[in-house]
């Protein structure tokens, strides 16, 4: 398979299920407009936004929210599935976003301390004016740890525990329906 292929993610889902993946974990948000408005009607197996649930519970419990990111293409696919969330949720919520520019520069450059200080100057920044902060890279996460100021969220642990609600509500629909077809068996 050529490179180009392999990074495709219509290629990458049917590779999945080809493998007999049960269902697939989308982590990178750029791709979530892609799963939304292209893959997942056509999809053999079930996909799954690993940032959908951070948004769900980050419209919840927040109505001033920043988003806080290191590259500006992972704003909009965050942000915007934040405002989605708000609408289907009917919260009123305002929705900000800030790129600590030019630290994937710091980082590329193997200045990771001064990386972490520009995350953190972002970070210290957000959480003065607003409720919540949403990363929408958990790989910078590790960078405010132990920062008690404001309550963050970052993907994957809430995007996963969701997941797995939903594979397990999946999995007893199938068992009510075999169990159906199968009177008798206990």
């Amino acid at each position: 398979m050529s490179k180009a292929l392999s990074l495709d993610p219509r290629v990458r889902v049917l590779v999945a299920a080809e493998a007999r993946a049960g269902a697939v974990a989308v982590t990178y948000s750029t791709l979530g407009p892609v799963v939304d408005d292209e893959l997942r009607a056509g999809s053999p197996i079930p996909l799954f936004r690993i940032e959908r649930g951070t948004a769900a519970l980050s419209v919840k419990l927040a109505r001033r929210i920043d988003v806080l990111a290191t590259l500006r293409r992972r704003l909009e696919p965050t942000t915007s599935l934040l405002d989605k969330s708000a609408a289907e949720a009917g919260a009123n919520c305002e929705i900000s976003q800030l790129v600590c520019e030019g630290t994937v520069k710091m980082l590329m450059a193997c200045d990771k301390a001064v990386h972490a200080d520009s995350v953190l100057d972002g970070f210290t920044e957000l959480v003065a004016a607003d409720d919540l902060v949403v990363l929408a890279q958990a790989s910078i996460s590790e960078t405010i740890v132990g920062v008690p100021q404001r309550p963050y969220f970052t993907s994957p642990e809430i995007g996963m525990d969701q997941n797995g609600r939903h594979l397990s509500t999946m999995a007893d629909r199938v068992l009510e329906v075999a169990l159906s077809h199968c009177p008798g068996v206990v």
